[in-house]
């Protein structure tokens, strides 16, 4: 019966890895590799036929990285369970390094003893490169605001001062941290017309 029922979530876990899009690859409570869908195969260039009853740490299809959190059956627990994800740079078969994030979930049978592990991993590759980009590209909208002549002020929809230029700070003479603790108002003086 204990079999039956692990065959059974076996099954279930099986129908996740076909339908999801992400690399998904399954173990069982040894640690051994039951299963994984196209997407990891594609991912890693390699076969289900050649890692099948083996442990990834054991894998010479796999990249040092990977195999580097499955390598002991204690770390594996420790290092992803704990946190449920991890991410890690290897370098795949088009030799490009690639960021990827795993995120390992235990399955149990039916009596909740551990009856394995399903792993997911998401190429966050281009996540990161756009991250870097606009991290850039704020950096060098920064660097011409406070090169500019004239004086700029940034404001956010309370209309405090968020972010303020040499210049503005220069013709203000005051800092820009001063400045961010005024609101806009603050700073124009509206003089009174003498009669």
């Amino acid at each position: 019966e204990y079999r039956a029922q692990v065959s059974v979530t076996k099954q279930k876990l099986k129908g996740v890895l076909s339908s999801n899009p992400h690399p998904t690859y399954m173990l069982d409570k040894e640690g051994e590799v039951l299963e994984c869908n196209a997407a990891f195969e594609k991912l890693f260039s390699t076969r289900i036929s050649k890692l099948q009853g083996q442990r990834i740490k054991d894998s010479e299809e796999l990249p040092e990285a990977f195999k580097k959190l499955h390598s002991s059956d204690n770390s594996m627990s420790h290092n992803l369970t704990a946190s449920k994800q991890r991410e890690i740079d290897v370098t795949l078969a088009d030799q490009i390094i690639h960021s990827l994030k795993l995120n390992l979930q235990q399955y149990r049978d039916q009596d909740q003893k551990h009856a394995g592990t399903v792993g997911f991993i998401e190429d966050i590759t281009a996540l990161k490169q756009a991250q870097k980009t606009l991290e850039q590209e704020r950096q060098t909208f920064n660097d011409v605001l406070d090169m500019a002549p004239i004086a700029i002020a940034m404001l956010d929809e309370d209309d405090h001062v968020f972010q303020a230029n040499h210049a503005m700070t220069e013709r203000l003479k005051t800092s820009e941290k001063e400045l961010k603790q005024s609101s806009f108002l603050s700073l124009i003086h509206i003089s009174e017309p003498t009669r």
